[in-house]
């Protein structure tokens, strides 16, 4: 496990992270500059500097790593990135042909990254994502209080700033957040795309928020992260099944093992969930060990939240207060 470092904004550490993305962004291979389809210089593991429009920017970013000259064995100097960034610069056409002219862009440049180089760039830009995440992601896109989430949960954020971008949307992932549901948060962190290494990336990173789920349920402790290991959930037969609820009415709650309620009006005639509940809705155990169940809305209605607020390991009964309907009580059927 690695060593927590003094002044680093999160509760993985750099290394921790390095060692997840760099296999996933093919490490130091594509070592020189190079431009992307957005017509931004880049170098490898993902490091993107700037187009023609903020060039002196740009430069001032590339200078500020390390880099060796391929020609003379010798660091290179401030001049040696100059020429290399500009001689990027003016190969548009070659930049919008996209991937797969890495041998081009290496015969056109002669600085080379070091992986000392490389390791001080990747650090300043996820700090900066993390710090653009903790303090300028408002509105449907406020995450929560970063600095609270289990540590494979923050790893599974950033992950996703370093796939997606920091003003990445995901509605739903950004809702679950915001509740610390994180068997939902692992439902919703998943790319449209299937190309190159993210299918690996969405792997790791559910896999993430499923250990966050596993550390809410007081498994294992959120200030460290656990990932590559995966958390098993503690034993949760006491809720897994059907549960009569009564709140002036009568309805029949079933649970999963995977953060998932549905309810039905007629008493069930199976041990198993029904195919077609009269609805759908996700639980999670809150900071204060609550269960709440957060059901899809209704037509005419928002969205019914019921807290259980003496929902415990072993319980046959347990009772909830409603946003919308009156205070419920539930009991384990046999």
């Amino acid at each position: 496990m690695a060593t927590p470092e003094a002044g680093w904004p999160a509760k993985f550490t750099f290394d921790e992270f390095w060692n997840f993305t760099e296999p996933l962004e093919g490490g130091i291979a594509a070592d020189c500059m190079f431009m992307v389809q957005d017509l931004q210089v880049a170098t490898a593991m993902g490091l993107t500097f700037t187009g023609k429009n903020n060039r002196n920017a740009g430069l001032l970013m590339a200078q500020d790593l390390e880099w060796k000259n391929k020609n003379t064995g010798n660091v290179a100097t401030a001049a040696d990135v100059a020429r290399d960034y500009d001689e990027v610069l003016k190969h548009d056409d070659l930049g919008r042909l996209g991937p797969g002219r890495l041998g081009k862009w290496k015969e056109l440049t002669s600085c080379r990254i070091t992986l000392n180089g490389l390791k001080k760039g990747v650090r300043k830009k996820v700090s900066g994502n993390i710090n653009y995440v903790k303090t300028l992601r408002t509105g449907d896109k406020f995450l929560g209080d970063f600095t609270t989430f289990p540590a494979d949960a923050q790893l599974c954020v950033i992950s996703l700033t370093w796939a997606n971008g920091n003003a990445f949307g995901y509605p739903r992932f950004c809702e679950a957040c915001r509740d610390a549901d994180w068997f939902e948060a692992s439902r919703q962190c998943g790319f449209s795309s299937k190309e190159n290494t993210l299918p690996r990336r969405q792997r790791a990173q559910e896999e993430m928020m499923r250990n966050a789920a596993a550390v809410a349920l007081g498994v294992a402790s959120g200030e460290k992260l656990h990932w590559p290991t995966l958390l098993s959930n503690p034993g949760m037969s006491w809720l897994e099944g059907w549960w009569k609820v009564w709140d002036g009415n009568t309805y029949y709650y079933y649970f999963d093992r995977t953060g998932t309620a549905v309810y039905i009006e007629t008493e069930p005639t199976t041990p198993f969930a029904p195919a077609l509940p009269k609805n759908r809705g996700t639980y999670f155990f809150d900071s204060g060990r609550r269960l709440v169940v957060k059901w899809k809305p209704l037509p005419g209605l928002g969205a019914c939240v019921e807290t259980f607020y003496n929902a415990r390991s072993g319980a046959t009964e347990m009772n909830a207060n409603s946003n919308l309907y009156s205070p419920l009580v539930a009991t384990k059927m046999r």
